[in-house]
């Protein structure tokens, strides 16, 4: 059984949430407000985590971080005679996180090799759902580049040279967090999510989907799961470097990738001025994709570890 353990019935509004955080700011209570947002949301979080557990009572439980649960609650779990698993797919920045985090869980895994020790073992997040993310059978484009993630002020970096393309962004704080900075920026802004097949049909309306980390990626090995995705829908993928990237594809021939905005931006002009070879690309992706371990692999394989 899945269950996620975000409550977004609870969460403010992006522009109500940024703008009472700045009136904290000015009052000097923003660490004390910040720390009351965090406090609610880990307790919404664990609330639904509990009910969801003591309902179902499952053998074994999988924790996917950064949604992180109490220690109390992990000890529940643990005395109920379940098995804990817990799997670091955030960022490399906060590695004091996982070492806390480690104990709690009877097998622990990360997507970034040089986090791998004291008994972590590494695990790449990507695998490709291909109920979900598929080719399309004729093709309209609708953009020349897309880009779906959560602002952060490292995206905007790349992004802000971009608002003279025919650019659609999707994700959260990206309407809120331009609206002054890059106003021609806000005004590509498609909407702050979109999922399922209207995401699939999003990646397949651009001519170049762009991929941009939320951490300085180059030494990291980790990946987020839109390096598979994108290709697995057809489409051509421009994305920032990262070492494990070598491990899923050949670069430059079945993706291609960039290390700078300036580099991200040559790119671009690049592919969109060549058709064929923006294609050929975008084929030979599709192609690798289809060899390329699915969600369910994923399962097996922790499920087996576990067993050992």
């Amino acid at each position: 059984m899945r269950v996620d353990t975000e409550d977004r019935r609870r969460k403010l509004p992006e522009t109500l949430k940024r703008w009472s955080k700045s009136l904290a700011k000015r009052a000097g209570l923003k660490t004390r407000l910040s720390d009351y947002y965090m406090k609610r949301e880990l307790a919404a979080r664990n609330g639904r985590a509990r009910e969801a557990f003591d309902r179902f009572q499952p053998d074994v439980v999988l924790v996917i971080r950064g949604n992180a649960l109490d220690a109390g609650l992990l000890a529940h779990m643990r005395n109920q005679g379940a098995r804990l698993i817990g799997w670091w797919i955030k960022d490399v920045r906060r590695p004091a996180n996982l070492s806390a985090d480690i104990p709690n869980y009877d097998r622990y895994y990360c997507i970034h090799r040089n986090l791998c020790h004291d008994g972590v073992r590494h695990l790449p997040a990507w695998s490709v759902d291909r109920t979900r993310y598929y080719p399309a059978d004729v093709r309209n484009f609708s953009y020349a580049v897309v880009f779906v993630g959560i602002w952060n002020p490292k995206r905007q970096s790349f992004l802000d040279s971009l608002s003279r393309y025919d650019l659609g962004i999707v994700g959260p704080g990206w309407r809120t967090r331009t609206l002054v900075s890059n106003h021609a920026l806000a005004r590509k802004v498609v909407k702050d999510t979109m999922h399922g097949k209207e995401l699939t049909q999003f990646y397949q309306s651009a001519r170049i989907v762009l991929n941009i980390n939320q951490w300085e990626a180059a030494e990291a090995s980790g990946t987020t799961l839109r390096v598979t995705d994108v290709p697995a829908c057809g489409s051509f993928l421009l994305t920032e470097y990262s070492a494990g990237l070598k491990d899923l594809f050949e670069l430059e021939t079945e993706i291609c990738t960039f290390t700078t905005p300036e580099e991200m931006k040559q790119k671009i002009d690049y592919y969109l001025e060549h058709e064929h070879e923006r294609e050929r690309v975008a084929s030979a992706g599709l192609e690798r994709t289809r060899n390329l371990p699915t969600p369910k692999d994923r399962m097996k394989l922790i499920l087996s570890d576990l067993s050992t």
